[in-house]
């Protein structure tokens, strides 16, 4: 077991975890540095306890500064021009394309890299659109098409329940849920903003069954 923390990048995303070192105490609500791919992410204090965790779980890198949260501002707001960039391109290539979410990351040296996270009902051919794509942001560019679920992934906030959904709060990856098993006691089967059957009733394994079978 040793001292982790959970932390969130929008207020109902995905808990990610952080090791803590001996000396580093966190409650809930304050902000701290996750290491990723292109350069320290300032996320905020969901969860602290003990677990007993993997080895690929990264550790904290302590709690964000002053200039820190100024760096994060600017990159929240270079996400919103790279979103808005995009959807006027797509729509002026007219491309079956819907922008789910951007992410930018400036290396310490070198090119910045923007990817575009969209949904299309087939494989597209945005050839075109990456050009104008890097005129228009001068950086690198990456466009990933994602599935049905993911897509819902990153842009559901609360589901049919009411409370946030699932699959943006605690499953740390997308389990396949059979009609089966998501079939509900009045025998139809509850759908989530996917079109899928809803993850958590794959948590419910055979109680709605039994209840129709009237045991306990």
């Amino acid at each position: 077991m040793v001292a982790v923390v959970g932390v969130r990048f929008q207020t109902h995303g995905t808990l990610h975890l952080l090791r803590l070192t001996p000396e580093q105490r966190f409650e809930f609500g304050d902000q701290v540095l996750y290491p990723s791919e292109g350069g320290p992410v300032v996320g905020i204090v969901a969860w602290s306890g003990q677990a007993t965790v993997s080895d690929d779980i990264p550790t904290c890198l302590g709690a964000a500064s002053p200039a820190d949260l100024t760096n994060q501002d600017a990159a929240r707001a270079r996400r919103a021009e790279i979103e808005a960039v995009a959807k006027a391109l797509i729509e002026q290539h007219q491309l079956p394309m819907r922008v789910l979410a951007v992410d930018h990351q400036q290396p310490v040296s070198g090119q910045s890299l923007a990817v575009v996270y969209y949904s299309a009902p087939e494989r597209i051919d945005f050839r075109g659109l990456l050009l104008d794509l890097g005129r228009v942001l001068q950086c690198r560019l990456d466009l990933r098409q994602v599935g049905e679920r993911d897509a819902a992934r990153l842009v559901s906030d609360v589901g049919s329940c009411g409370r946030p959904s699932c699959c943006t709060t605690c499953l740390q990856s997308l389990a396949p849920v059979t009609g089966k098993a998501g079939r509900s006691i009045q025998g139809t089967v509850g759908v989530g903003a996917c079109g899928r059957p809803l993850c958590c009733l794959g948590f419910s394994g055979s109680q709605p069954r039994k209840a129709t079978d009237g045991r306990a």
